[in-house]
């Protein structure tokens, strides 16, 4: 098998914060590990700071279109190098600006993520072909593809840093209901579980709620059932609390923006034999069995 040399650049994220972000996380570093496993030569940068050497293949995470890109696009080009692009979300839609977590919960204007939704998409017409996460999200690439670029669907897949990892008993502690929260911007998904929550935890005043990372407390839980850890480190702290628990839950707002999104909480929860409660999500009927149990809003 001839040998390639790849770059997988992150476009979308300051690179102190690239630790911490989903996205980077399972569509650029978790793809650089199974690249490299299988024995190519890869390389895993910021978009600006992308060594200046010849590569085989460009992997854009995110991509946003601008005069720096354009420039990097040429020079790549000319060295007959082959771009592809990778998204997990729906940003390419600007009329669905509204929809994202940010606008909804007053994080960032509508207006600016308009326009950063417009530059991925004119970002993403540049390329040579594209990867997506879901199938939502391939077939609302579709309608606007340019013609003949190739569209792949690559699923998210268990990170290959957990994989290695014990297994580790649950801990003979409190039963505990855990959500996790990536980003400041999910107060909205988890206020609809909130009734819900409030009424099993009352019924039950051994368990408690865990919450990990930025997300506000739904009301009505009672203060002694509720533990609040701030985002935990990947590798140690979070996937601690992840195995620790012992139901997860994945509640997510119905709309448009939110139905492309990858089932990462339970990929991540079922790896640990932990069960989750979650809203209807296309991508997560590829994870069906016992331990996922779907409820509508």
């Amino acid at each position: 098998m001839p040998v390639w040399s790849i770059a997988i650049l992150a476009c979308h994220a300051a690179p102190a914060a690239l630790a911490g972000d989903a996205s980077w996380r399972y569509r650029g570093d978790n793809l650089a590990r199974a690249l490299a496993q299988a024995g190519h030569e890869v390389v895993c940068a910021p978009l600006a700071a992308c060594p200046a050497r010849r590569f085989d293949l460009v992997v854009l995470v995110r991509p946003l279109d601008g005069w720096g890109l354009r420039r990097r696009l040429a020079a790549w080009r000319r060295a007959g190098t082959r771009v592809l692009a990778d998204v997990d979300d729906l940003v390419f839609e600007p009329a669905l600006a509204p929809e994202s977590p940010g606008v909804r919960h007053g994080r960032v204007s509508e207006a600016a993520v308009r326009e950063r939704f417009e530059r991925h998409r004119r970002a993403l017409r540049q390329v040579d072909a594209l990867s997506v996460s879901t199938a939502a999200l391939a077939r609302a690439w579709q309608d606007q593809a340019p013609a003949g670029q190739p569209l792949m669907r690559l699923p998210n897949a268990v990170h290959l840093g957990w994989q290695d990892l014990p297994d580790t008993p649950w801990p003979a502690r409190r039963p505990a209901i855990a959500y996790f929260s990536g980003t400041r911007s999910h107060d909205h998904d988890l206020a609809l579980a909130a009734p819900g929550l409030a009424e099993a935890l009352r019924a039950a005043p051994h368990w408690r709620l865990r919450l990990v990372g930025p997300v506000a407390p739904p009301p009505g839980i009672p203060a002694d059932q509720l533990e609040c850890l701030p985002r935990q480190p990947f590798l140690n702290g979070y996937v601690d609390a992840v195995r620790a628990s012992q139901l997860a839950l994945m509640p997510l707002a119905p709309g448009r923006f939110n139905a492309c999104k990858s089932a990462l909480k339970v990929l991540e929860a079922h790896w640990w034999n932990v069960p989750v409660l979650a809203s209807p999500l296309e991508d997560a009927e590829r994870l069906q069995g016992p331990g996922l149990s779907t409820v509508a809003s």
